[in-house]
């Protein structure tokens, strides 16, 4: 009787550590899938909207809320629901989407050695997983505003609408030709402002512009004074604004003046 009973005792401790076990890669499974499925995310997201950068979970959310209306699937993350995320913002920029992991508790990554996916992944040990509950799992990073000039400004010659982005409550609408045309017109408009109608007042420099919700951004622009960058936002800004509505978000480039280049 006692020989059996140990023995059992024997075999339901050796049935429970197979089931820890099983369940530590099945949870390195599920964190492997949730950095797959937000890479996606972004690379689909940002395809359109290029300066994508999430401060807080709404625009992870939103961005989720996106790509289900455009895709007409449904997209999301079951390891993110269980277990809740957040967003952290380091030092360098950059923007860490974390999940809250086994404990259910935002521990804002303060308890972490890992701070980073492929670390993590290689490093989380069984262990790990059976005595510390309270780590947050690094899931996904971006870059704040990476975005690559010289490939953008560089394909100008080849195509010069190759970058460009049009889009109106989050639908794409470049590719539609009366919407393009008359984006196109509008910035043929605003360019012969900028350059007083002569070409000849044109710097060989370009910029590219982000205009978001009435908002502009400019990006490789290295040769702007602080002065001129405001006065040429400003002017491209009113500009804009002036378009009845018909767009919210726009990528696009701009020739510069050569009054606003610094010399």
């Amino acid at each position: 009787m006692r020989k059996k009973l140990t023995f059992s005792i024997i075999v339901l401790l050796i049935l429970g550590l197979l089931y820890i076990i099983i369940s530590y890669y099945r949870y390195l499974d599920q964190i492997k899938e949730s950095h797959k499925n937000l890479k996606y995310l972004y690379k689909t997201y940002s395809l359109n909207f290029i300066d994508y950068y999430p401060y807080s979970n709404k625009d992870i959310l939103f961005a989720y809320d996106w790509l289900n209306h455009t895709s007409g699937e449904k997209h999301f993350d079951d390891f993110l629901i269980k277990y809740g995320f957040g967003v952290a913002n380091d030092s360098s920029e950059n923007a860490i989407i974390y999940s809250y992991g086994k404990d259910n508790t935002d521990n804002k990554l303060l308890n972490n050695k890992f701070i980073d996916y492929d670390k993590f992944i290689k490093e989380y040990s069984f262990t790990d997983f059976v005595f510390n509950d309270n780590i947050d799992i690094p899931l996904f990073k971006i870059e704040m505003y990476k975005i690559n000039c010289d490939t953008i400004l560089g394909e100008l010659d080849q195509d010069p609408f190759r970058h460009y982005k049009l889009l109106k409550k989050s639908e794409y609408i470049w590719s539609d030709e009366n919407y393009r045309m008359k984006f196109l017109k509008l910035l043929t408009s605003l360019e012969k402002s900028l350059l007083n109608d002569d070409i000849n007042n044109y710097s060989g420099r370009n910029i590219l512009v982000i205009f978001k919700h009435n908002n502009v951004r400019l990006y490789c622009d290295l040769l702007l004074s602080k002065k001129n960058e405001k006065l040429l936002i400003n002017k491209i800004k009113s500009f804009l604004n002036k378009n009845d509505n018909f767009f919210d978000y726009a990528v696009f480039t701009l020739r510069v003046p050569k009054s606003m280049v610094n010399k």
